[in-house]
């Protein structure tokens, strides 16, 4: 199924920034929740649910020219994406809006993460289509060390939110469950009780060598 603007997306095919997120971490992690409907918990998980749960009560703030908002509601009509800030910063100056910088919250120490500045670029994409107005930077606010790491919303980050949206949306409609990644991410993954990393990629050897004996 193809479509011939972004803008005929059904609203069934719309897409949570919180999946492309899990999709760029892992492709598998994200078909079990999205196509599978299996949503596993742990202790991570649990903390930045919660934490992401008092970020987005806090609400709404002043703080000189520049406005708070926590929980505010995003989306974007054309990519079909949509979600929730952990926080936007809007400053105004003479009532006119002069930046909007968006922040999400992660919980863990300050590092990149690739499907961290994913999402993140989602978020800055939805605010530019909502208020008009360019979203070149936005930050990751890592919760353990309390530090934040800028991110600049480049052409290159643009590109790999693109090709996530068109990866994510192509396997929501297949259907298919991808293979496990089985490597370090799977150590502390929420979902690995349902995946099975490890035995699956045992499994996948083992048909291999069945069906290409060595000789």
């Amino acid at each position: 199924m193809s479509f011939s603007t972004l803008s005929e997306v059904p609203s069934t095919l719309w897409l949570p920034l919180s999946a492309l997120q899990a999709y760029r971490f892992c492709p598998r992690q994200s078909a079990l929740i999205h196509n599978e409907q299996i949503f596993d918990e742990n202790l991570y998980t649990l903390r930045g649910r919660l934490e992401h749960e008092r970020v987005h009560e806090e609400g709404f703030e002043i703080k000189g020219q520049t406005h708070l908002h926590r929980g505010l509601r995003l989306f974007h009509d054309d990519l079909g994406i949509h979600g929730v800030a952990d926080l936007v910063e809007i400053t105004y100056q003479d009532q006119q809006i002069t930046s909007i910088f968006p922040v999400e919250y992660k919980y863990g120490r300050r590092k990149r993460e690739e499907h961290d500045d994913i999402q993140l670029a989602a978020q800055a994409l939805c605010l530019e289509f909502m208020f008009r107005l360019s979203v070149p930077l936005g930050a990751i606010f890592h919760i353990s060390s309390h530090r934040r790491r800028d991110v600049s919303i480049d052409a290159d980050l643009r590109r790999s939110l693109f090709d996530t949206i068109h990866a994510l949306r192509q396997m929501l409609l297949s259907q298919k469950t991808p293979p496990p990644a089985a490597d370090q991410r799977c150590r502390l993954c929420a979902q690995a009780d349902s995946c099975l990393p490890f035995a699956s990629k045992k499994l996948r050897e083992h048909r291999s060598s069945l069906q290409h004996p060595i000789e």
